[in-house]
C-alpha cells in the first residue's frame, strides 16, 4: 500500500477494528479500558510535556505550556483515543495526527490536591521563618483575611506584621490538614498549634485556618481569602 493511500483508510468501520486487533496482538498490547483512565491521566500529567502556540502577535515559533483538566467523562475518550478509537480532539493531540495543533498536559483532581497541599506546606514554612518574599508569592494582592478578633486584614497588613517583627513564630505544628482542589480553585483547612510572639508578648494557641486559593498556570496557587479562629476546646471531627 502506498503511504498516500492511508488518507482514504476508513478508521471507524469493522475492518479497521479488526486490523487494530491484529496489530495489538502482533505487538503484544492489549486494548485500553476505562479502568486504565486514572493511571493514564497521571502518567500524562507527570511525563508528557506539551505546549500550544502563542497568538500570532507573538514572535514566530514561540510556545508556552498549557494544562488541561479532563472531566470524568473525558477520561474514557482519552483512553479510547490511545486505543485507536478516538475521533474528537484527541487524535490531533495524541494519536499521530498533525503536530501543529494545541498540545495538552492532563492533570487529575488528585494532582490538584497534592499541588495545593504542597502550597499550604510552603505557606506554613514561610510563616515560621517570616519569609516575606515567599509569603508574598503565595498571597494574592487582593486577598483579605478575617482574624480571630473578627477584623479584616489585607495582604500588606499580614506582610507588614512579619517584616516588622510584630508577629514571629517559632512553632507551627500541624495536627490535621484537609484539602479540596479543582482546576482553578481550592480550599485548605489547617488545624494545629502556633507558638511565638505577637507584639512582643508570648503566644501559644491551637487554631483553625480556612484558606481559599485560586490558581492559574503562570502564578500557581495563591490565597484570596482566609479565616482564623482560636480553639478553646478539643475539636472532634465527625468524619
Amino acid at each position: 500500500m502506498e503511504p498516500s493511500d492511508l488518507s482514504f483508510y476508513e478508521r471507524s468501520g469493522r475492518t479497521a477494528g479488526y486490523h487494530r486487533a491484529q496489530i495489538r496482538k502482533h505487538l503484544g498490547f492489549r486494548e485500553c479500558g476505562v479502568a486504565d483512565a486514572e493511571k493514564l491521566t497521571t502518567w500524562l500529567a507527570e511525563e508528557v510535556c506539551q505546549a500550544e502556540r502563542i497568538p500570532e502577535s507573538a514572535p514566530r515559533g514561540v510556545w508556552r505550556p498549557v494544562t488541561y483538566w479532563p472531566t470524568a467523562s473525558q477520561h474514557k475518550e482519552i483512553v479510547e483515543c490511545l486505543a485507536g478509537k478516538g475521533s474528537r480532539l484527541w487524535p490531533d493531540a495524541f494519536c499521530g495526527g498533525s503536530r501543529t495543533g494545541a498540545y495538552i498536559t492532563f492533570m487529575s483532581n488528585r494532582d490538584h490536591t497534592e499541588s495545593l497541599r504542597s502550597a499550604e506546606r510552603r505557606l506554613q514554612a514561610a510563616q515560621l521563618t517570616s519569609d516575606v518574599d515567599a509569603l508574598s508569592e503565595l498571597i494574592d494582592d487582593a486577598a483579605w483575611f478575617t482574624g480571630p478578633d473578627g477584623n479584616l486584614y489585607s495582604k500588606q497588613d499580614d506582610l507588614g506584621a512579619h517584616a516588622a517583627g510584630h508577629q514571629m513564630l517559632n512553632r507551627v505544628e500541624e495536627e490535621d490538614l484537609r484539602v479540596l482542589a479543582t482546576a482553578h480553585t481550592g480550599v485548605t483547612w489547617f488545624l494545629g498549634t502556633l507558638a511565638g510572639t505577637v507584639g512582643g508578648q508570648p503566644m501559644t494557641a491551637r487554631m483553625r485556618y480556612t484558606r481559599t486559593w485560586a490558581r492559574d498556570d503562570q502564578s500557581g496557587w495563591k490565597i484570596i481569602a482566609a479565616h482564623a479562629i482560636f480553639l478553646t476546646e478539643d475539636t472532634t471531627d465527625a468524619n
